[in-house]
């Protein structure tokens, strides 16, 4: 029964179709989401266009200094972000990465205001100035990332979960 109960949330939290997405909020070219054209508030981040080929990669500063962007979902199946892609989006608290990332830049989240991250487990190597400042609390690193470089996790947070 708790099994079903957490399969529905993470169903509920989630984009069920392709219609649950906005394409027209996002520039995608080949697979890569160049820039973040909405509104702001929470953001679904699709790891395929509007004609249903994939989408793997979000551009270097795609979001970079939106400050209307709240929390962001980004789906299954985005492997790679640049640098500075959500640096400066001052607003932003909650973000939800997902497992099949295994590469980012640098500062993907410098100057956010995030208050708890969980980092997937196929980030094999968390750059530089990953998460920098915001009231962040906790931050829970996957079984499976392997390094961790100089100030990758800069600022204030009370705990930190490493794996075993």
């Amino acid at each position: 029964m708790l099994l079903l109960l957490v399969s529905c949330c993470l169903i509920a939290a989630f984009p069920t179709s392709a219609t649950d997405i906005n394409f027209d909020d996002f520039d995608i070219i080949d697979g890569v989401i160049i820039e973040y054209l909405g509104e702001g508030g929470d953001v679904v981040v699709p790891s395929i266009d509007a004609d249903g080929n994939p989408v793997t990669h979000i551009d270097s500063r795609a979001f970079r200094q939106n400050t209307d962007v709240t929390s962001v979902i980004i789906c299954e199946g985005i492997e790679t972000m640049g640098s500075e892609v959500f640096e400066h989006c001052e607003n932003l608290s909650e973000v939800s990465l997902p497992y099949s990332l295994t590469e980012t830049g640098y500062s993907v989240f410098r100057n956010c205001n995030l208050y708890s991250l969980v980092i997937p487990g196929n980030l094999k190597v968390i750059n530089s100035d990953f998460n920098v400042g915001g009231p962040i609390t906790d931050i829970v690193i996957s079984p499976g990332v392997e390094e961790l470089n100089t100030n990758c996790l800069y600022g204030r947070f009370t705990e930190l979960i490493l794996p075993e």
